[in-house]
């Protein structure tokens, strides 16, 4: 009876090879899963560093918001316009002064001024309880029907009425500040993301982690040739048209 029990009691602690492989496999995914929550807890350490001021500031491009005209700013005594542009203003980045981007018509690159308008609301947002709009500031915006073509269908957006009451200011974009640099924090960012890269196992991690992995780092490879279903007559023909409304636009 006894050597039934030992027999028994041994037997039982012996895992079988399948059984094995798959706490292995458990113990692997696990690993994984902490060290996901490692480098995001890094990440979020990296993201909390103070800003250090910088010895020398320097100028980056330049930047254009919306100011309360002069005019108005005087009949305004209680700051109303300008309490409302804090909240719909919105700031534009440059790199030139001129505010304005390079774009292609008729084969030649020309330069077309950018367009900057206050910061309009969806149905969504006017309809929040929590909206940040006053009811005295709602009855200065106008409710404007849009063609979504993501949507595909009509949407209404809020738009300020009386926009002639803002201008456009340009000012230099100074950097002042840096992000403080912690050499231990990105050594050990740089380690997992080397062990994570050279075993393959990200794809793995974002599956066990997100039930799904992501492809916003890999190269998108198949690449539509727009004249790949053309002969060479219709590519041909095409070039000759597009040559006559050059030459007929000049």
């Amino acid at each position: 009876m006894d050597c039934s029990a030992n027999d028994y009691a041994l037997g039982a602690r012996l895992k079988s090879k399948r059984r094995r492989k798959r706490l292995s496999k458990k113990a692997k995914e696990k690993q994984l899963i902490a060290l996901h929550h490692l480098e995001m807890d890094l990440w979020h350490q990296k993201r909390n560093l103070p800003l250090v001021p910088l010895e020398k500031p320097y100028q980056k491009g330049w930047v254009r918001f919306f100011v309360v005209r002069d005019d108005v700013q005087r009949v305004d005594t209680l700051g109303f316009f300008t309490e409302l542009l804090e909240k719909i203003n919105n700031q534009l980045w440059s790199d030139n002064k001129r505010f304005t981007k390079r774009k292609r018509k008729f084969r030649r690159r020309i330069d077309v001024p950018i367009e900057q308008k206050l910061k309009r609301f969806s149905e969504i947002e006017w309809t929040h309880p929590n909206f940040k709009l006053t009811p005295k500031e709602k009855e200065y915006f106008e409710a404007v029907e849009e063609w979504d073509i993501h949507k595909k269908c009509y949407c209404t957006y809020y738009e300020f009425k009386e926009k002639w009451r803002f201008v456009l200011r340009v000012r230099p974009y100074m950097i002042t500040h840096t992000k403080a640099l912690d050499v231990e924090l990105e050594r050990e960012l740089k380690q997992i993301k080397n062990y994570i890269e050279r075993n393959h196992l990200r794809y793995l991690q974002n599956k066990l982690v997100y039930g799904r992995s992501f492809k916003w780092d890999l190269e998108v490879k198949d690449i539509q040739n727009p004249l790949k279903a053309k002969s060479i007559v219709q590519i041909y023909q095409e070039y000759l048209d597009e040559s006559k409304e050059n030459n007929y636009g000049k």
